[in-house]
């Protein structure tokens, strides 16, 4: 596989005086032999082709009536074809990008359609010149020119369904994705060659150039509310990334190295300007679809996710700050912050949502260690919420920090202690602000009660404490409404399905016993 590269711009250039010559060659190759083969066939050996009264009548009735105006009218067709051709790229140009263009050139099918396309058309001029004064007397020249008419007419509906096919969504994202798994994969073979650096160079700008178009285009689909388009992309993305975990521990030191248009700061230290370039993308697309197109906050989340699940998978879990999990973590919060200060509750819900599925994978496949600070990042994102006004939100996060505890405890998790006091700790934080959350309230009753139905009162009577230091008065209104939620699915369509304050059967007398508690007499 050689090291090609787009470079070299020039009019007089190789990539533009190759196929130049290429038509000129062709074009003379195939009129000097159909001047050879007419003069062979005008001998007295091959003459008795002519005595066949139907080539004879044929070849005389094309010379006189419409061998001329193939001639004249072919060239035009050619130049009305090509043109078709060029609008139909404009317009694609237009929706996608202008690297498009280049795609659509350097198309082996283009290039050999288009060819023959200027070819046949030289051919039909070249040979009327020669025809001119003749008297014709074979069928060679006309044989050859009604072929290439007749070829080149019949394939143009292919070709056409062809340039349709070629500019679909489906396509022009597999060219561009397979474009930058082609130039990793080049830089991994070639990456110690220390000649080969100026190239090497030129192939790390290539890709990001391919991944700002992905971006592009994406970040225009979702302007226009086009979600199949956007949605897809955003999977070309995260496909791309997935390729790029398993294979970047076999890329050369020169590979971390950030290129010349990427701002480096200190992301050549920590060796992450790929990650976070390709991140970049899908904030800056999170960030348009805020408060306006909700399903692409909610893929950007899936696609982190499932690029998070991926890092897990492949073993990339170092516990410094260049490992993949914590780049994850990093997208998560990110995005979150972006959507809360937004005021955007449904995408932050979303993310939340998937944000969760990421920990619980963290916590199956052992690594407890990383989610310690997964609780202290919900805590700032639940406090800058309330602060934001957005209180659903709180609710959200003290949802699923229940739901992890609770995971952490069946697991028997050595850090479970510790999640469960960063979680108590935000309701200590909320009240200190002097907020009242009666969801807040509720969910730390349900926790309670799971901890004593799992006969861990010395658990539950930390929660309690926390409750009755906080809001004894209100709780006699909590329980009321917690033995009156009995539906598991909230009452409204929405992305989770669950209803929050959903108490199961089986908890339901350890609630009693919680209640039971705040009638006991107060220690002296």
């Amino acid at each position: 596989m050689d090291l090609k590269l787009i470079s070299d711009n020039r009019f007089f250039s190789r990539k533009t005086l190759l196929p130049l010559g290429l038509i000129a060659v062709v074009s003379l190759v195939l009129v000097f032999l159909t001047i050879k083969l007419d003069e062979l066939a005008s001998n007295t050996t091959l003459k008795v082709v002519d005595n066949l009264f139907l080539f004879n009548y044929i070849t005389v009735f094309i010379k006189t009536n419409i061998l001329s105006s193939i001639i004249q009218i072919y060239p035009a067709v050619i130049s009305l074809f090509i043109t078709v051709i060029a609008i139909i790229i404009q317009l694609n140009s237009n929706k996608y990008s202008s690297k498009i263009v280049d795609f659509f050139i350097q198309d082996k099918t283009n290039q050999i359609i288009l060819l023959l396309s200027i070819v046949a058309s030289i051919y039909t001029i070249a040979i009327g010149g020669y025809l001119k004064d003749r008297a014709l007397s074979n069928i060679v020249p006309v044989g050859v020119t009604l072929f290439l008419v007749i070829s080149l007419l019949l394939i143009s509906l292919p070709y056409f369904n062809y340039i349709l096919n070629f500019f679909k969504p489906e396509n022009v994202f597999f060219i561009l994705q397979h474009g930058i798994i082609h130039y990793i994969s080049l830089y991994k073979k070639y990456g110690d060659n220390k000649k080969s650096h100026a190239k090497l160079e030129k192939i790390k700008l290539e890709i990001v150039e391919y991944i700002d178009v992905i971006g592009d285009i994406i970040l225009k689909s979702t302007t226009e509310f086009n979600r199949s388009l956007s949605t897809y992309g955003l999977r070309k993305i995260e496909e791309i990334y997935c390729f790029y975990i398993e294979n970047k521990n076999e890329l050369p030191e020169t590979w971390f190295i950030p290129p010349d248009t990427i701002e480096k700061s200190n992301l050549d230290m920590n060796r992450k300007w790929f990650e976070v370039f390709l991140f970049k993308h899908f904030e800056i697309i999170l960030i348009k679809s805020l408060n306006e197109f909700y399903d692409i906050g909610n893929h950007v989340g899936k696609s982190m996710r499932n690029i998070g699940y991926e890092a897990i998978d492949k073993g990339e879990v170092e516990t410094n700050e260049t490992g993949e999990i914590r780049t994850i973590m990093k997208m998560f919060n990110t995005s979150l912050k972006d959507s809360i200060n937004k005021y955007d509750r449904r995408t932050t819900y979303n993310l939340l949502y998937h944000y969760s599925l990421f920990a619980e994978r963290i916590l199956e496949r052992d690594l407890d260690s990383f989610l310690i600070p997964y609780f202290e990042h919900l805590k700032y994102y639940a406090m800058l919420a309330y602060h934001n006004q957005v209180a659903f939100i709180v609710d959200t996060i003290c949802f699923d920090m229940k739901n992890l505890i609770q995971k952490a405890f069946h697991k028997d998790s050595p850090y479970f202690e510790n999640y469960l006091y960063n979680f108590l700790k935000l309701s200590e934080m909320f009240y200190k602000e002097g907020g009242f959350n009666m969801n807040m309230m509720k969910t730390k009753s349900v926790l309670a009660a799971f901890f004593i139905f799992h006969e861990r009162e010395d658990v539950a009577r930390i929660i309690f404490n926390s409750l009755k230091k906080n809001m004894q008065d209100q709780m006699q209104t909590v329980f009321f409404e917690l033995y009156r939620e009995h539906e598991e699915e909230f009452f409204e369509f929405t992305d989770r399905f669950v209803n929050f304050n959903f108490v199961q059967k089986e908890l339901k007398d350890s609630i009693l016993k919680l209640q039971s508690w705040f009638d006991e007499p107060e220690e002296i």
